[in-house]
């Protein structure tokens, strides 16, 4: 990953101040990869500049110039801000003073010792820098192979891989969206789900559910399981609007093995399957059922709001449908 020391300092007190603890009390539970890189004050102006010419939707805080910067060698690490270069970061070094370690062979050993370990990662599949829509992509790779590359853990030690999805899709910054919503259900979603970028506040935009998307993601990225969120957005439908491929012209693509990439994108036209929806607290395991047969994992985490009663894990192996709604 890359680190914003001024922005991760800052935080951390407003984390702290929200639980009602001290900073000193949060920091004692963190450790930070001494090879994470971190982004200076020099990338923030370039991304800053860039995206005033470029305009690819970028959240300006850095993070392009910063793995630029560790591609071409010339990168600041935490280890050497902790070590070399302390007078740059010096916030940022004495917060984590003895916090900037080797992390890779700690999470190697706890697992061990029978730790259980669990790895979050950020953005979707189809915003990697390698398997995504290029060039409207973040800076990183996003797949859950990048445990191995970017945590040093080997990505056949995993029991788990899940992927996390919506009933709907959503997209910040610039780029193509062929399952994107007219402007009035867009307007509706968005406002349902709170559908606003974490970093910037920028609206995010709403589309229908891109089943072959997510399809692709499961494939390349060792998908064993989907954990479906904000169910409850759409709650008030009948029926649900799917992408299940896409038309180029006049060829259908209906078959991963022809995933659009590049300029391919630009082109495609969705087409569309009416799933069944839960209004009224219908049951929605008519929905999962074959958004199961499509992807070919199956759903085994379903939430219906933000607090931990509206979820509810299904167990795979006995296939035991727990609705919810009725509780």
């Amino acid at each position: 990953m890359v680190i914003n020391p001024t922005a991760l300092v800052e935080e951390i007190h407003q984390v702290a101040s929200l639980l009602g603890e001290t900073a000193g009390s949060l920091v004692s539970r963190i450790f930070i990869s001494n090879k994470a890189h971190l982004v200076t004050e020099e990338a923030l102006e370039v991304d800053e500049y860039r995206e005033r010419t470029q305009m690819l939707g970028t959240t300006k805080t850095g993070i392009g110039p910063t793995y630029e910067s560790k591609a071409n060698r010339t990168g600041v690490t935490a280890g050497m801000a902790a070590q070399d270069v302390l007078a740059r970061f010096p916030v940022f070094a004495a917060t984590f003073r003895g916090r900037i370690v080797n992390t890779e062979v700690m999470i190697n050993r706890l697992h061990g010792e029978g730790k259980r370990i669990f790895f979050e990662g950020a953005q979707g599949v189809l915003l990697d820098v390698d398997m995504g829509q290029y060039p409207y992509v973040t800076s990183s790779n996003c797949t859950a192979h990048t445990v191995g590359t970017g945590a040093g853990f080997s990505f056949g030690k995993l029991d788990r891989v899940i992927g996390v999805s919506k009933p709907y899709s959503t997209r910040v910054g610039a780029g193509p969206f062929t399952s994107a919503m007219t402007e009035e259900d867009d307007e509706a979603v968005r406002t349902l789900g709170g559908e606003f970028g974490a970093t910037t506040g920028r609206p995010r935009k709403c589309g229908w559910l891109d089943v072959m998307a997510l399809k692709y993601a499961v494939e390349i990225g060792g998908v064993t399981e989907i954990a479906l969120t904000k169910m409850d957005i759409l709650s008030n439908l009948d029926a649900i609007p799917v992408c299940v491929g896409y038309t180029i012209g006049a060829s259908e693509i209906t078959d991963t093995l022809e995933f659009p990439y590049g300029e391919q994108w630009n082109v495609c036209e969705p087409i569309w399957e009416k799933w069944p929806g839960w209004k009224d607290g219908g049951s929605y395991h008519e929905f999962i059922a074959k958004l199961e047969e499509f992807v070919g994992v199956p759903v085994s985490i379903v939430s219906f709001g933000p607090d931990r009663e509206s979820t509810t894990e299904i167990n795979i192996d006995e296939r035991v449908q727990h609705d919810i709604i009725d509780n």
